[in-house]
């Protein structure tokens, strides 16, 4: 009988999540970029591998008082608001979190 033959990995692309924004960043050497960020970050354990915009005054774990975890390249873009954590946040080593400042970029 003939079938079909499965592997263990599947490829498959997902469309961007409905809570991600398009954020204008500047990169470490001046070029204007524009990130996919989730928007706060402030009632999540563990930040993944990816962007974070904060818009709005966020307090990370303020109502469970653990610290807030990186795993992976964690991007975190505040520009004019207010980012504060009462515990603090873990950086393994195998990890990394990077702090930048939002741009604002005319529409003409």
């Amino acid at each position: 009988m003939a079938g079909k033959k499965y592997t263990s990995t599947a490829t498959e692309l997902l469309d961007l999540r409905d809570d991600y924004l398009k954020v204008p960043y500047k990169d470490t050497d001046g070029t204007p970029k524009t990130a996919d960020a989730r928007e706060n970050c402030g009632d999540e354990n563990t930040l993944g591998t990816g962007w974070y915009a904060v818009t709005g005054n966020v307090v990370i774990n303020k109502d469970n008082w653990h610290r807030i975890a990186c795993n992976g390249e964690v991007n975190i873009l505040c520009d004019d608001e207010a980012l504060s954590t009462i515990v603090g946040i873990t950086v393994p080593s195998s990890s990394s979190l990077t702090i930048w400042g939002r741009i604002v970029i005319p529409v003409s």
